[in-house]
């Protein structure tokens, strides 16, 4: 089996006039020739935005290489983009979330050898060269270090161990001076030089890790104050903590990184305290108008709101947040945003989610080979559950349908389509005999061995599994994003939005 071997190099196009180079270069070209594994596929992107942990952000070239040749041309580039290299093979990022500034021109190689136990060595397998790599260098090499943990001194996986949000906050702030010290010694080591605006970005993902860890922390606690009845001025006292501890660093982080551009930790981060803190202010009601978030939208500057805002709405369609009418907040997050290529996602979202619309119609395969077609359908009520070979939420999730589909008593207007994206039949086959996936009287279907590239789950852009969906009676969106369930208790509220998917 061949090793990877790939060269990248990102070479910037300016304006010029005779014998003199613009000040500002604001276009890039990347080229490569990568020696992949043996059937691996080595995937190349590149976004002037991208929306948190989500994969919807827009990104303005994907360049899927089986034979390990590929160019990318960057043109007018006005802020700081990200790039990202995945391996199919290595199952992953080779070069995860890469800031890529005007005027950079690097060139990143591996040499034939360099992935043989790469996880085990103690030298990263990227060397990151020309005009102002350093950053990306330092960066590699920092991604590594923490990926494996190399950085002496980190307390890692312990967020559910901790009895109290103090505690925890400790914790975080002795790492984030760790994570810094480290970084220090990699960026004078390699003598990087950053300009103002990618030493604010990388920088302050420091304190965003900081920040990240303490709102996990406090969901944990929440959850377990929830799961075992805690009375309520437990909940109280956590809720108060927690916003005694984060506002301050969330105003110090303002005050000491300023930068319109939002790297893919902040925009998580951001998205995770708006929910958090709506959900604090309904009192962790499972359900809620999705139109509540915006006031909490209102506490970022003004000019990182709409990222943010856009931000939400994609995790909300990835993650299926359980929140009602939906088509409010997409309405109140188009005044907010006007960036071209953020309004183009919103109209998205409002094209494809807005309950009413009309789905397109798709065809899947069947069991038997036999074509299963939306329209077939167009007098029931359908449940769209999206699976794969592998995903133990999978599992979960086809336990709770099960009890949905049981408290329907067999409604003979309520189907239940179960669609795998496995892109081997055989294993979808077996996958759906042992009964743990899916059900047989559920409508099975396979995406024909496209996987994630079939037309539905692009449309939809489905990235997190499992994920539901339901139509109403016409092929009619009724909810792209219906109650999860954490527990039996709450199978009814799911069994609710599909009856009342009934009267649409």
């Amino acid at each position: 089996m061949k090793a990877i071997q790939f060269i990248i190099i990102i070479t910037l196009f300016c304006n010029c006039a005779i014998g003199q180079l613009e000040k500002t270069a604001t276009s890039a070209i990347i080229n490569g020739t990568l020696w992949p594994f043996t059937n691996d596929t080595i995937t190349i992107s590149y976004y002037p935005y991208k929306l948190g942990i989500t994969a919807m952000g827009s990104t303005e070239k994907k360049i899927v290489t089986s034979d390990g040749n590929f160019q990318i041309n960057i043109p007018d580039m006005d802020h700081p983009y990200y790039c990202s290299i995945t391996s199919t093979h290595l199952k992953g990022l080779l070069f995860s979330d890469q800031l890529i500034e005007p005027g950079d021109s690097i060139s990143v190689k591996a040499g034939k050898d360099s992935y043989k136990n790469y996880s085990q060595t103690n030298r990263p397998f990227l060397n990151i060269t020309g005009r102002n790599a350093a950053k990306n260098q330092a960066l590699h090499l920092f991604h590594y270090a923490r990926l494996y943990n190399k950085i002496a001194g980190i307390k890692t996986n312990i967020i559910d161990r901790y009895t109290n949000l103090t505690e925890a906050a400790f914790v975080f702030e002795s790492n984030e001076s760790k994570y810094r010290a480290y970084w220090d010694s990699l960026t004078k080591a390699n003598r990087a030089v950053f300009s103002e605006t990618s030493r604010n970005i990388i920088e302050r993902d420091f304190t965003v890790g900081k920040i990240k860890g303490i709102m996990s922390t406090y969901s944990t606690l929440k959850d377990k104050l929830i799961s075992t009845k805690s009375p309520e001025k437990d909940i109280q006292q956590l809720n108060t903590d927690y916003t005694t501890i984060i506002t301050p660093i969330l105003q110090e982080l303002f005050t000491h990184y300023s930068t319109s551009t939002l790297s893919p930790e902040f925009l998580d981060m951001a998205v995770r305290k708006t929910m958090i803190e709506t959900k604090i202010k309904e009192n962790n009601s499972p359900k809620f108008p999705a139109i509540k978030y915006a006031d909490a939208l209102q506490q970022w500057p003004e000019n990182n709101r709409e990222a943010i805002a856009t931000a939400l709405l994609a995790y909300i369609f990835t993650f299926n947040a359980n929140t009602e009418n939906i088509q409010e907040l997409i309405a109140k997050v188009g005044t907010m945003v006007y960036a071209p290529e953020l309004k183009a996602i919103v109209e998205n979202f409002e094209k494809n989610y807005t309950p009413g619309i009309t789905v397109t119609p798709f065809s899947l395969t069947g069991l038997r080979g036999e074509t299963i077609n939306s329209n077939d359908y167009a007098d029931k009520v359908v449940v769209l559950d999206f699976w794969f070979t592998g995903c133990d939420a999978c599992i979960t999730m086809a336990r709770v349908l099960r009890l949905a589909k049981d408290r329907l008593a067999g409604d003979p207007d309520i189907i239940f389509m179960s669609i795998s994206i496995d892109t081997n039949r055989e294993t979808w086959l077996s996958s759906v005999s042992k009964g743990i996936y899916s059900h047989a009287d559920f409508v099975n279907a396979y995406t024909n061995g496209m996987g994630m590239e079939h037309s539905l789950i692009q449309q939809y852009q489905i990235q997190a599994y499992p994920r539901v969906m339901i139509m109403a009676k016409g092929n009619k969106m009724f909810k792209s994003n219906p109650h999860m369930p954490k527990n039996r208790d709450e199978v009814e509220l799911l069994v609710q939005d599909i009856l009342d998917a009934k009267t649409k």
